[in-house]
């Protein structure tokens, strides 16, 4: 097969290599055994997240998230795409304690399904969310004159992975080849998987970005007996980025969103937030009251004390709830979860990089969604719930409260 036939399908394909809502769940393409695990929910895994847009991102930065250009912008309309709006990390069963929304993006080429390897960007979110889940490094580890072949792993959110609500990890793949400069792998992926990092062996970098895949003008996704070029999924290598990266962290990554990456195009994000955000880090109300960090941080301890007590409350009401009323189980629920994120907040190593009023607004925003939360279960209407289940109710919300008391004074000015 002539070269120019085997790179025709590559345009048709974009379309298919990446997507959330309504996307098919069929994959992308298999070889083999499909070996796939869900990915650790542990350093430096945590740094990868979900784009609303479908795709996969991965923290690059503080506020900065490597993904692939088309995931963010459109190449017909010229225009930053509709759907892109938040990134969520370590996102899991649909759930993630940070939504940051993206204000700007910076591509390498307004066309990247027609030069692939410009299919790249970098995403601004307005959390530094770095400090919290950490950050991947992007190194060119030359693969383009390594000896094939070259052991890597691709991790990310394929949809058909729990609609793209769970990531995935290929954990034992390989660059079988490269053509024109593309990494032909063989690491079993699903639409979604687009922007998602090839990472190497043993303790993990970014070597490589996943952009696309080839299916011989196949109209949906295939799963072979095993790997031939015809059909590979396709990424870009860390040498095509690596120095953007560089440029972005010392331009971008700081206090201003309005800089420019020499060779990427800025594009302020034209999207609206969802209904109810209250805009940058969230907690606008907490915001002015939250304790200077250094005090923050000689309360770790207490706060998680109190943290461990208010979640054994919130599983005992949930308990109850469970076979009473589905309306207080969503709430028990939601509860946990805020319960949770504001715990992880303050036990992970947040304090030591973390500017002062960035990270003053994140704790406000967790501790805004944990209030919001203990107070819908607090005015619950018992009423709703069976008799045998209101005294267990009664108590869990008197603890509940007591609970809130107690947090309080570590997390704000009284």
């Amino acid at each position: 097969m002539a070269r120019t036939q085997l790179f025709a399908p590559l345009i048709f394909l974009t379309a298919a290599a990446c997507g959330h809502a309504g996307a098919p769940s069929a994959s992308k393409n298999i070889f083999g055994t499909d070996d796939r695990v869900l990915m650790p929910d542990a350093q430096p895994y945590r740094a990868i997240g979900r784009l609303d847009s479908g795709c996969t991102g991965a923290l690059v930065g503080k506020r900065l998230v490597l993904t692939a250009a088309h995931c963010v912008y459109d190449s017909a309309s010229h225009a930053v795409k509709t759907d892109v709006k938040y990134f969520r990390p370590n996102l899991r069963g649909g759930q993630s304690a940070h939504k940051a929304w993206i204000e700007a993006v910076w591509i390498a080429s307004a066309a990247p399904e027609a030069d692939r390897l410009k299919d790249y960007a970098l995403v601004r979110v307005d959390q530094d969310l770095g400090g919290v889940y950490g950050t991947l490094a992007v190194t060119d580890a030359g693969i383009e004159g390594a000896a094939l072949p070259y052991p890597v792993a691709l991790a990310g959110y394929s949809t058909d992975r729990a609609n793209g609500d769970d990531p995935s990890l290929a954990p034992a793949c390989a660059v079988r080849e490269l053509v024109e400069g593309k990494l032909f792998n063989d690491c079993d992926a699903a639409a979604g998987i687009s922007g998602a990092p090839l990472l190497s062996a043993g303790a993990p970098a970014v070597v490589g970005l996943a952009v696309s895949e080839y299916r011989l003008g196949a109209a949906t996704s295939v799963h072979r007996d095993e790997y031939s070029r015809d059909y590979a999924n396709v990424a870009i290598p860390a040498s095509a980025f690596a120095a953007a990266v560089t440029r972005a962290l010392a331009a971008v990554d700081g206090p201003s969103a309005g800089g420019d990456v020499d060779g990427l195009s800025r594009q302020v994000n034209p999207n609206q937030r969802d209904p109810g955000d209250p805009g940058p880090g969230g907690g606008t109300d907490y915001f002015p009251l939250v304790l200077p960090l250094s005090q923050l941080a000689y309360f770790s301890s207490n706060i998680h004390g109190t943290n461990d007590a208010l979640m054994r409350t919130a599983d005992r009401l949930s308990g109850l709830a469970r076979n009473s009323s589905p309306k207080l189980a969503e709430a028990t629920g939601r509860l946990r979860q805020g319960i949770a994120a504001f715990d992880y907040l303050i036990q992970a190593d947040f304090f030591n990089h973390t500017a002062e009023d960035d990270g003053r607004r994140e704790v406000a925003a967790r501790y805004g969604e944990l209030r919001s939360a203990a107070d819908a279960v607090r005015s619950f209407d018992e009423d709703y719930l069976p008799p045998w289940v209101r005294g267990g109710f009664e108590q869990g919300r008197f603890e509940l409260t007591q609970g809130l008391q107690r947090l309080t004074p570590y997390v704000l000015h009284q």
